[in-house]
């Protein structure tokens, strides 16, 4: 069973400047993945399936123009927009909205479990502190004089 989006990436046709796409360009492309007529999979060549399709489309309706042939079955160049590289965009993006939401949610948790206050050894300390903090007059408390 093939989904919406598996089908919308088979289809990929290819979005125009104004970011739309051609009826029927939309509509042979339904028809070829519902048929499973000449789809590319997996390491296929797209382009060799599509022009093979031309090719025989041409065949059956000779008359028909290049115009109209280039309509039904698309031929992309690799740096055509089309549908399934939009897709996979947003696939990507909305993966990485949900891992960035993940790992937010998991220092959360850790945060929670944290202590607030730990205590540091003097050696984890940068050196520029060290070194301001034996400058610094210390005020001497005798165990007596507490408030």
């Amino acid at each position: 069973m093939v989904t919406f989006s598996q089908r919308l990436v088979l289809m990929n046709m290819p979005v125009d400047e104004d970011m739309s796409v051609h009826f029927t360009s939309t509509l042979m492309a339904l028809i070829r993945t519902a048929l499973d007529i000449k789809i590319a999979r997996g390491g296929e060549d797209r382009g060799q399936m599509d022009i093979e399709l031309q090719k025989e489309i041409s065949v059956i309706w000779p008359h028909l123009s290049q115009k109209s042939l280039d309509l039904f079955v698309p031929v992309h160049k690799a740096s055509d927009m089309t549908i399934g590289k939009i897709y996979a965009a947003m696939m990507i993006m909305d993966y990485y909205k949900q891992n960035k939401a993940k790992k937010l949610r998991q220092q959360l948790e850790e945060q929670k479990h944290a202590p607030m206050f730990q205590r540091m050894d003097a050696s984890s300390l940068p050196q520029e502190i060290l070194c301001s903090a034996k400058a610094l007059p210390f005020l001497s408390h005798s165990a007596g004089s507490a408030l």
